[in-house]
C-alpha cells in the first residue's frame, strides 16, 4: 500500500479506481459471508504431552506461546519427579533455552499490537503415528511468544522447519499434506489430521451457503417463489455426508499407470488404493457416485486393506478415460449410497427448518425451549436407546439430560449436537460420557438444530 500511495502522490491519474466502493459494477449481494475454512493441524508430543500443532506454510519461523511452554515445563518436571522420564531419555523435550538481549516483535495472530519474543527453546518433539506407542524425534527451534500476546493454541511449525532439508540432517521435515494424514517425509512418518471435523462442517456449510440453488416462480400473481437446490449443491452435500461418515473410497493406485482408457463394453482389472479413513478393511465395494460417467465397478464382497484390484467396465456408448484423480469405488454395498435427489430433499428440509425459526428469541442455560420437542427413535442396537431433541428456540449452550422427560434424566452414553447458525453455518459436536458425565459448553453465537442422546437400555424389572 505504501508503494501505491507514493505512485498516486506523483501521478493521481495512475489508477482509475482506488477503492472497490468506487467501482461502477453490479455486486452479487449475500446476506452473510462465505463460511470460514479450516487449518492444517496435527499433534506432536513433548515428553508424552500431546501438543496441538498448526502447519503454517506462510510462517517464517516455528513458534509456541509462553502459556503452552509453561505447561510443557511443568509436565516435564512432574514426569522427572515420578521417574517416568530423565534428561537422558530419547524423548526428553527441553534441550536448551535461549534469551535474547534484543527482544523482537513479530506480526501475525496477535491479541494486541505485535507479539513480543524474548525467549526461545530448542525442543525435542516426538512424532507418534496413530495407534503407535513411540515415534521418531526431531529437535525443533521455537520462538516463544510472550504471555498474553498471542491467541494461538499450542504451537506453529513454519518455514524452514516444514521445508525439505537443504543438507543431510538439516532442519526441514519435508511436510506433505495428505488426504488422510500429515506426512513428514524426512522422518518417514504420517500423523493424523486434526482438522477433519472443521473440514466436514465447512463442506456442509458450503453445500448450504455457497450454492443457493435454482430460484423458480410458483405464482406469477402473488410472486411466491420456491428455492430448490441444484445438482452441484446436491453433489457438495453428498460429498460432505460421505466425509462425515468416514466412508472408504478408492482411486487408481499412484504407483501404477497414470490413466487408462476403456472402450464401450470393455472390462479391465485395475489396481486401486483405498483411503480407509480409520476403517481396518473394506468388506463391500461398489461404484463411487462421482466415478467417470459410464464406469461401473463390479460390486460384491471383498476383504481388502489399502491395496487391491477391482474389475471395472465401461457401460456407456463412448470411451471412458480414468485418471489418478478420479474416484473409482466406494466401500458401501451396491445401492446403499443415497441418490442426489435424496440429498436435495434433505437440504431443502434444512432450509425450510431455518427459515421458520424466530432468531429474536433465546433461552438461557442448558434447558429446553417451549418450541423444542423430544422423541425416541428406533435403535439398531437392542441394548441402546436413542432420544432426539429438536431445538427450535435459539440457544447458545449445550442441552442437558436434566431437561428431558423423567425417563431419560440419567447418565447418557453419548451426545451428538448439530448446530445450525443464522448465517447458514453448520457445526457438529460429538461427545462420549466419561466418569464425570458430559461437560457443558457454550457457543458465542445463537444456534438451533438437534441433540441426539444415546442411553443404555435398563433391564426390565424382575
Amino acid at each position: 500500500s505504501g508503494v501505491m500511495d507514493r505512485i498516486m502522490h506523483v501521478n493521481q491519474k495512475f489508477a482509475l479506481v482506488t477503492k472497490l466502493s468506487e467501482m461502477d459494477a453490479e455486486f452479487a449481494m449475500r446476506a452473510y459471508q462465505r463460511p470460514a475454512g479450516y487449518s492444517a493441524t496435527t499433534r506432536l508430543h513433548a515428553g508424552r504431552l500431546c501438543v496441538p500443532i498448526l502447519n503454517d506454510s506462510g510462517a517464517t519461523c516455528s513458534c509456541i506461546t509462553e502459556e503452552q511452554m509453561v505447561l510443557i515445563v511443568n509436565h516435564t518436571l512432574r514426569m522427572v519427579e515420578k521417574g517416568l522420564i530423565t534428561p537422558d531419555s530419547y524423548n526428553y523435550p527441553l534441550q536448551r533455552f535461549f534469551k535474547y538481549e534484543n527482544p523482537a516483535t513479530l506480526k501475525g495472530a496477535e491479541k494486541a499490537n505485535g507479539m513480543t519474543v524474548e525467549y526461545a527453546v530448542l525442543m525435542r518433539m516426538e512424532f507418534i503415528p496413530e495407534g503407535a506407542q513411540t515415534g521418531p524425534t526431531k529437535d525443533i527451534y521455537f520462538k516463544i511468544f510472550k504471555h498474553g500476546t498471542c491467541g494461538i493454541v499450542g504451537g506453529v511449525l513454519g518455514w524452514p522447519t516444514l521445508d525439505h532439508p537443504t543438507h543431510p540432517n538439516g532442519e526441514g521435515l519435508g511436510w506433505i499434506n495428505r488426504v488422510d494424514g500429515v506426512e513428514y517425509s524426512v522422518l518417514q512418518v504420517t500423523l493424523p489430521r486434526l482438522d477433519d471435523t472443521r473440514k466436514n462442517s465447512y463442506q456442509l456449510s458450503i453445500a448450504n451457503a455457497a450454492n443457493p440453488g435454482l430460484l423458480a416462480s410458483v405464482d406469477d400473481v402473488t410472486g411466491d417463489r420456491v428455492q430448490l437446490i441444484d445438482t452441484q449443491g446436491a453433489e457438495l452435500l453428498r460429498a460432505a455426508a460421505l466425509m462425515i461418515k468416514d466412508v472408504p473410497c478408492a482411486k487408481l493406485e499412484p504407483k501404477g499407470v497414470e490413466f487408462f482408457v476403456l472402450d464401450p463394453g470393455e472390462r479391465a482389472v485395475v489396481p486401486v488404493l483405498w483411503n480407509l479413513k480409520g476403517a481396518r478393511n473394506v468388506t463391500e465395494c461398489s461404484t463411487h457416485p462421482e466415478a467417470p460417467l459410464g464406469l461401473v465397478v463390479l460390486p460384491g464382497h471383498c476383504d481388502s486393506k489399502e491395496y487391491m484390484s477391482l474389475i471395472v467396465e465401461n457401460e456407456s456408448a463412448l470411451p471412458v478415460t480414468v485418471s489418478g484423480q478420479d474416484m473409482i469405488a466406494i466401500g458401501l454395498e451396491e445401492g446403499s449410497s443415497p441418490s442426489l435427489e435424496s440429498y436435495a430433499a434433505v437440504q431443502n428440509q434444512q432450509s425450510q427448518f431455518v427459515s421458520e425459526l424466530n432468531w429474536n428469541s433465546e433461552i438461557n442455560g442448558h434447558g429446553a425451549g417451549s418450541a423444542d420437542s423430544e422423541r425416541e427413535v428406533s435403535s439398531p442396537e437392542r441394548d441402546t436407546a436413542i432420544v432426539v431433541v429438536i431445538h427450535r428456540t435459539p440457544r447458545r449452550s449445550s442441552c442437558s439430560t436434566a431437561f428431558l422427560s423423567a425417563k431419560w434424566r440419567r447418565q447418557p452414553l453419548t451426545r451428538t449436537t448439530t448446530l445450525t447458525f443464522q448465517d447458514g453455518h453448520l457445526d457438529y459436536v460429538s461427545e462420549c460420557a466419561d466418569k464425570e458425565g458430559l461437560k457443558e459448553w457454550v457457543r458465542d453465537g445463537k444456534w438451533c438444530g438437534q441433540t441426539v442422546f444415546t442411553f443404555e437400555v435398563e433391564p426390565p424389572a424382575s
